[in-house]
């Protein structure tokens, strides 16, 4: 047999030394701790970014709501009207004790409409006012996920409770009656 055909087996094992093994894991190790240690901060805005699309879905109904309304029906509501809302800022019906957490109403707000008087009450206008009654009522919006306490849907915000917003709608009808 020439010593070709035979192999010899060689003397270095071939693989990875312990050294290589410790750091590779201790690499891959500070990697995984890194982003187990971003997450928590990243769930906290991800729940905060969906609070805050959820308040702009029930702002907006309910912006829609009274801009749908002719000028008189929206002038003639002055006292506070309640609206339910569900996780995803759907309307609701107002929560009962036989409420799955699936039908129930996540969310309460309160709309509390004022006519501005004057122009005054308006940022950056500067004509005299004696007439804005007529053209702007200021709608006062207080959301809340705290639906049991009964402070939380004053017209104040109370810190961690509510979160309180304005919306000005303006009068789109023609004052002038038709010829």
């Amino acid at each position: 047999m020439s010593s070709s055909a035979h192999h010899r087996p060689s003397s270095h094992a071939q693989g990875f030394t312990l050294a290589e093994v410790l750091f590779a894991t201790a690499i891959l190790s500070f990697a995984l701790l890194s982003i187990i240690g971003v997450m928590p901060s990243t769930l906290a805005e991800l729940n905060s970014a969906e609070a805050r699309i959820t308040e702009a879905r029930i702002l907006q109904s309910i912006s829609t709501e009274w801009q749908t309304q002719t000028w008189s029906q929206m002038t003639d509501r002055q006292s506070r009207m309640l609206y339910y809302f569900d996780s995803r800022g759907a309307r609701t019906d107002a929560p009962s004790g036989n409420d799955s957490i699936e039908d129930a109403a996540v969310y309460a707000a309160a709309v509390y409409p004022k006519r501005i008087t004057t122009f005054d009450q308006v940022p950056g206008d500067e004509n005299d006012g004696s007439e804005a009654g007529q053209f702007l009522t200021r709608l006062t919006v207080v959301i809340t996920r705290q639906m049991t306490s009964p402070d939380a849907l004053g017209e104040k915000a109370i810190r961690g409770k509510n979160k309180v917003f304005a919306i000005t709608l303006a009068n789109q009808q023609s004052l002038e009656t038709p010829p």
